[in-house]
């Protein structure tokens, strides 16, 4: 039979001394890990203060556990109850989002800072320019169907070399048609650009051009070093113009300056005192 004076409860054992009854229960409500699931919570008060008679709140801590050390924990406080009742039991609930929404932190932007861009078309020229009276460079260069066709040199007539910086531009379109409609006679003319083959020749047959369209393209620029006029700023060729005679030397040349047209009137003069 029990003790008299103890509470006769069943499925419980109290101790006589007529302390507060200590359980460990499991909690009622479940609570929030760090990382989203849910789980039980033990709740194992370490002190329990007994209430006054009118029937004040008894607040129950709980230390914050180990998996969620990183995460603001809430604790609710039941309110308290006579010596001979069981002790209060707390619900922890862990606040804030789990650790797969909590946004990290961006490491520094390692985007290269914009730097001013440098000049184009300032007329930059690594090799010295072919001056009259020198030997002109003997290369050769594919036309609008690929065929090589050889600059420089002996040849039985003058050539002139026109070194036109873009194709399907406003300026060097003029000139090209000018050659067109103007031909000048007494030397064999070539023009030179640093654009592909392939575009030369929808450029060729946009304007009708009837004399060779090199394209100094690949390597780029190379007949162009080799004059000295590739605009290494922009990787095209100035505005130059070379009359070879029959030895392949230099015997007249002009430069114009970027967006000026060349005359063909000077061409003609040029050719007319190189055979006068």
């Amino acid at each position: 039979m029990p003790a008299a004076g103890s509470a006769s409860t069943p499925g419980r054992r109290f101790r006589s001394s007529g302390t507060t009854p200590t359980s460990t229960r499991r909690s009622a409500r479940p609570s929030r890990t760090s990382r989203g699931r849910t789980s039980w919570t033990r709740s194992t008060p370490t002190s329990s203060t007994a209430p006054s008679s009118g029937g004040a709140r008894t607040t129950v801590t709980r230390a914050t556990s180990p998996t969620s050390s990183s995460t603001p924990s809430t604790t609710w406080t039941t309110p308290g109850r006579s010596s001979s009742s069981p002790p209060s039991r707390a619900v922890v609930a862990t606040s804030g989002p789990p650790s797969w929404r909590t946004p990290h932190a961006r490491p520094a932007s390692s985007r290269p800072v914009p730097s001013a861009p440098g000049p184009t078309g300032t007329g930059c020229v690594c090799s010295p320019v072919v001056a009259v009276a020198d030997r002109a460079p003997v290369l050769e260069l594919p036309d609008t169907h690929g065929t090589p066709v050889r600059v420089g040199g002996v040849r039985p007539r003058p050539q002139l070399v026109v070194f036109l910086p873009f194709a399907f531009s406003r300026v060097c379109g003029g000139e090209l048609r000018a050659l067109v409609e103007e031909p000048v006679g007494g030397a064999d003319v070539v023009a030179v650009t640093c654009d592909p083959v392939f575009t030369l020749r929808a450029w060729g047959e946009q304007e009708g051009v009837t004399f060779p369209l090199l394209s100094d393209f690949w390597p780029h620029g190379q007949a162009a070093r080799a004059f000295g006029v590739l605009d290494d700023a922009s990787g095209a060729p100035q505005r130059a113009t070379f009359l070879l005679d029959d030895d392949g030397a230099v015997a007249w040349s002009v430069r114009s300056p970027a967006g000026v047209a060349r005359s063909v009137a000077d061409y003609r003069a040029a050719v007319a005192a190189l055979a006068g």
